[in-house]
């Protein structure tokens, strides 16, 4: 299985995080899955503009020629994208929220309905399973983890695959909520 980790973690992530992914990351890949991960921090990742150009004069390419269009292209080629987060203020890191906005490119500007809802067309045949890490902190509370499981459930609803996992842990690598 390809896996891509999507590490929306900010530069100055504290070293208890790093640890805990990359314990995660290596069980992944100790059980044979090729595992890439992609640091977000490492990247130029504009906000997304709302130009729908990724649809209209560039179909799948985001307007911005930045980190995003690179990885996005790894993206579609796995079998599991990872987004691992620590909780800034209740929510995802504001890099991995970057990122996560500029997903649109996956999906067509044709609509159809999916569980009576109107949702996109998804644009490649191949569509990768979702999976959420996120790292809590202190003032992590259960309804800041149902406000972000709320937020993937419905972006793999819109990108027409699956969360394939959504999970918590707290400082002492102690995995505190699963789904």
């Amino acid at each position: 299985m390809e896996i891509i980790v999507i590490n929306g973690a900010p530069v100055n992530t504290e070293k208890e995080y790093r640890e805990v992914l990359k314990t995660c990351v290596d069980d992944l890949a100790s059980k044979g899955d090729e595992v890439e991960i992609v640091y977000l921090s490492d990247l130029t990742i504009n906000q997304c503009i709302g130009c729908w150009s990724c649809w209209v004069k560039t179909p799948g390419e985001c307007f911005h020629n930045d980190g995003v269009r690179e990885v996005l292209s790894k993206v579609v080629k796995s079998d599991l994208v990872v987004f691992a987060s620590p909780i800034v203020a209740g929510f995802i890191s504001a890099l991995l929220k970057r990122f996560t906005d500029r997903l649109i490119p996956l999906v067509l500007p044709y609509f159809t309905i999916l569980e009576e809802e109107i949702h996109h067309v998804p644009r490649y045949e191949k569509r990768p399973l979702l999976g959420v890490m996120l790292f809590t902190g202190e003032d992590t509370d259960k309804e800041d983890l149902e406000i972000i499981l709320d937020v993937y459930r419905r972006n793999s609803l819109n990108l027409s695959t699956d969360l394939a996992f959504f999970k918590a842990f707290d400082r002492k690598r102690k995995e505190i909520m699963v789904v």
